[in-house]
């Protein structure tokens, strides 16, 4: 990447996994000046008929359309930056969708799924969720780990729980990221939030913590960059500038609940005080705005941060993630 093409990347966000939606959405994205977004394709509590139906409207829609790329490596990320596209990977959310088969892993790595984490809130077959008793990696769990680091796929340690997220650094032999995660020092009323203990694994491994513009998350109705930045701060002050990044978690407007899923089955998920993006919007808005993405850097540099370093908040410590990553698989 040449040093005057700063990638901008959003770690992830969120489109109703659902075939049939305006995928145009994501123009928000490329208005906000993004080059490369993650987007999921599974929950836990997601049906996997609806999990495949989705990432395959998904893909149609990208190749449709001359606004966007399915990045399968980080060559075509820069090729987004360079042309003015989006480009696009995928994301799971919890490992259900791997019917407690590893070899899926690789499918998914073949369809640009490029991240992934094991326990969406809950505990599941392959760890521990943040809502959970702290329960750890399991085995079958170490083998998905394994799995994704031979497919080229990004470890996320989201909504996993301490002890899970814990034991995937320590399992992993590649980065290992949170990419849509706020620090439970500055705000301790979610258990979505992460430790310091959290924080200073994943930058041991080469990983990056993708501060997110989820209110609650954020402590603040409504939120801003101000808080954003204010997160960002924290990290980098505790394991420095090559492990902060943006993961804005923002969800296109939908229903929450998937297409096969009930209400009762999706709101299990959202307990301790983490409700539906929907009850949250009762409060005013849910995220802070996209469009302020230029503010999050402006905030930075008040606080001192030079260019170089906004650039690397802004996209190219997640960029050197899928360097140290993506390389692994085939696709």
């Amino acid at each position: 990447m040449t040093a005057d093409t700063a990638i901008v990347w959003d770690a992830h966000s969120c489109l109703p996994i659902a075939t049939g939606i305006d995928f145009d959405m994501l123009r928000a994205h490329r208005a906000a000046g993004f080059h490369h977004v993650a987007i999921n394709i599974a929950m836990d509590m997601t049906p996997f008929a609806d999990v495949l139906k989705a990432l395959a409207w998904f893909r149609h829609c990208a190749e449709q359309s001359p606004e966007y790329l399915i990045a399968g490596t980080v060559e075509d990320v820069e090729r987004a930056a360079r042309e003015g596209l989006l480009a696009i990977t995928f994301d799971i959310e919890g490992a259900n969708c791997l019917l407690e088969e590893p070899a899926m892993v690789q499918l998914y790595a073949d369809l640009g799924v490029r991240m992934m984490h094991l326990a969406y809130n809950l505990d599941n077959a392959y760890g521990g969720g943040c809502h959970g008793p702290n329960t750890g990696l399991t085995a079958l769990g170490r083998k998905v780990v394994s799995a994704a680091n031979r497919a080229g796929i990004v470890m996320d340690c989201s909504h996993s729980s301490v002890r899970t997220s814990l034991d995937v650094t320590s399992h992993s032999d590649r980065p290992v990221v949170f990419s849509h995660a706020n620090v439970h020092a500055l705000v301790g009323s979610t258990p979505r939030n992460i430790t310091d203990e959290q924080i200073r694994a994943c930058a041991a491994t080469g990983g990056v913590v993708g501060v997110c513009g989820f209110n609650l998350f954020l402590g603040q109705f409504p939120s801003s960059a101000e808080h954003m930045a204010q997160h960002i701060d924290y990290v980098v002050q505790l394991v420095g500038i090559d492990h902060a990044g943006i993961g804005w978690d923002y969800a296109y407007p939908h229903s929450d609940v998937p297409l096969a899923a009930s209400e009762e089955e999706y709101q299990k998920y959202f307990i301790d005080g983490v409700t539906s993006d929907a009850q949250i919007s009762e409060q005013g808005e849910a995220y802070v705005p996209l469009d302020q993405r230029v503010e999050i850097g402006q905030s930075l540099r008040r606080r001192g941060y030079d260019q170089a370093a906004v650039d690397k908040v802004m996209g190219l410590n997640f960029y050197r993630v899928a360097r140290a990553c993506w390389t692994r698989g085939r696709s």
